[in-house]
């Protein structure tokens, strides 16, 4: 199950910078259909993938501990 959050920041961030999916994809080394199911939030991304996302976007993402 993906971060519908999570994938929302990613668009906002990718729109911002002017880049397409694939764009991102490639400069994190994954996949575009992947990239996109990520941020559609219908799948998840491992903690570093998350990491090279946030630095490439330059977003921010708080996370709340329950």
């Amino acid at each position: 199950m993906g971060d519908k959050a999570f994938g929302k920041k990613l668009k906002e961030g990718r729109e911002k910078l002017n880049l397409t999916q694939e764009q991102v994809a490639k400069k994190i080394g994954i996949s575009a259909n992947w990239y996109a199911r990520v941020e559609r939030g219908t799948d998840d991304a491992a903690q570093d993938t998350r990491e090279a996302l946030i630095k490439l976007l330059k977003i921010k993402v708080i996370y709340k501990l329950d």
